[in-house]
This record gives structure tokens, C-alpha cells and sequence, in this order.
């Protein structure tokens, strides 16, 4: 994950990625009665004392971004709670360049959470963005997201254990995408099958509309079950300007424990042309 610090001069970080590799390094910072405890690898812990856990965080973020040599791979970052990055202390303290990863792993609560924490990161090529919720039950705002740099520049996307709600347009500069929509029009479908950029798609749409408001306009179905028999109801269409077979792109219903699923994905065994 951040092999890019292999010249790290900071001796305590740099004792960290000797014991446990240069690949991946997972910290937690904790605030604690009298300080900050930073816990690393499986059973092992440091606790600086009359030290705020944030400003811990922020330093080390800043050495990361510093002494960067390339892209990152992977960074993940979770946030339960209380929103501590909105905290002043932190946000003056991370006054820097911008740290460049891959994938950037976000598991959030709300919205508040990723704008306090996206803006710090640059070069993102997947945005990843989940929550602790097992099912789709929680609704995340992202109109705000929309609108910053990193969504925009960005060109694969999943978000998991929330449902959104935001125009298709939004969506179409992505080329690979894993979303739960609380609804989605034949015209919305209509336009992602023009576009030239998805990849792949894979959509579970919350609402109870009747299977004929898609079959109407797309044709029969091709219907099967997976391993718990659940019911699948799916459109295939060919992906404009890609006819390998290894590039489709379908649209998949599937009763579960939410009212339906609409789910969009790369196939390749079968084609319903509208």
C-alpha cells in the first residue's frame, strides 16, 4: 500500500513498514484518557501521551504525502462516529499537497464524513464508498460529492450498504460502476446504452415498479435463479462501440429482503437487443 515511503525519514514509521512490509500498513489512531493510541499489525500498539489523536493522524498523513515517491495502490479510511476530521486542528494541520492513490476506500457514515476527507486526495481512479449497514437501508446525500474535483475525475465507482438518488448524467463519465439507485427511467437506460465510456455496470435499483414498465420497452426477459432461488429478470445490451462478447453490459431484477433489485452488470452468454 505505501511502498512509495521506502525513504521515510521518520524512524518510528519507518520501524512499522520494516516489520510488517512495505505492501500494506494498517494504523488506527484512538483518543484515549491521556493521549493517543496508535495500534499497527495485529497486537501491537504505541500511545504517545498529552497528544491529540488528530494531530498524530495529520502528521503522519502530511509525512505520507511528502515523502511520496508514487501513486499508492490502496488507502483505505474509516470513519465511525463522530465526525472528528470536521475538527479545526485537523484541517489546519493537513494544510498540504494533495496524497495520490489508485483506490481510495472510504467507509463512512454520511456525506459529512467523505467531503472532510476527499479533497485531501488526488489521482483517484476508483472511488470506493461503503457503510456498516448490511442492506441498502440508509440513504447517502451526495450532491455535494458531485461537485468536487475527485468524483469528477474519477473513472470507476461502488457504493455499497447505501441507496443514492442523483441524475444519470452524473454517472456517465464512470466506465465501470457498482450502485444502488432509489429509481432509474427507460430513458435513464436508454442513454447509459449510448454512452461510449461504461464498461461495466451493475445496478440495484429500490423501488417497486412492475416488470412491465421495463419489458415494454426492452423485451422479454431472460429469467433464472442464483443459489438461494432467488428470481433474476434480466436485459442484456451490447456496449456501443465495444462487440467483444467480453463487454455486455445487463440489466438483472432480484426479489430479496428489498422491495426489488435492479441490477446492471457485465455478461456474456446472451443478448436482448431493444
Amino acid at each position: 500500500m505505501i511502498s512509495s515511503l521506502l525513504e521515510v525519514p521518520d524512524l518510528g514509521l519507518r520501524r512499522v513498514l520494516e516489520k510488517y512490509g512495505h505492501d500494506e500498513i494498517s494504523l488506527k489512531y484512538w483518543k484515549n484518557e491521556n493521549g493517543t493510541d496508535i495500534i499497527y499489525g495485529p497486537e501491537n500498539m504505541k500511545s504517545i501521551k498529552n497528544s491529540d489523536f488528530l494531530e498524530v493522524f495529520a502528521q503522519d498523513f502530511i509525512l505520507m504525502v511528502r515523502n511520496q515517491k508514487k501513486v499508492m495502490r490502496n488507502f483505505l479510511v474509516e470513519i465511525f462516529g463522530e465526525n472528528y476530521l470536521e475538527a479545526t486542528v485537523f484541517k489546519d494541520s493537513i494544510n498540504t499537497d494533495q496524497l495520490k492513490t489508485e483506490i481510495l476506500s472510504l467507509k463512512i457514515e454520511n456525506q459529512d464524513q467523505i467531503l472532510s476527507i476527499l479533497p485531501f486526495f488526488n489521482a483517484i481512479g476508483k472511488l470506493e464508498i461503503s457503510g456498516y449497514s448490511k442492506i441498502n437501508e440508509e440513504k447517502l446525500q451526495i450532491d455535494k460529492i458531485m461537485e468536487l474535483d475527485q468524483w469528477k475525475q474519477a473513472k470507476e465507482l461502488e457504493v455499497f450498504h447505501f441507496r443514492i438518488s442523483a441524475p444519470i448524467q452524473n454517472f456517465l463519465h464512470f466506465s465501470r460502476v457498482f450502485i444502488t439507485l432509489e429509481r432509474i427511467t427507460v430513458e435513464d437506460l436508454v442513454m447509459l446504452k449510448k454512452s461510449p465510456t461504461l464498461e461495466f455496470w451493475e445496478i440495484w435499483l429500490i423501488e417497486n415498479q412492475p416488470e412491465s414498465y421495463f419489458s415494454s420497452r426492452f423485451g422479454p426477459p431472460n429469467i433464472d435463479s442464483d443459489d438461494l432461488e432467488y428470481e433474476k429478470v434480466r436485459w442484456f445490451f451490447k456496449i456501443p462501440f465495444f462487440f467483444s462478447k467480453k463487454k455486455m453490459r445487463c440489466l438483472q431484477w432480484s426479489f430479496m429482503t428489498i422491495s426489488y433489485c435492479f441490477i446492471a452488470q457485465k455478461l456474456i452468454n446472451c443478448v436482448v437487443e431493444p
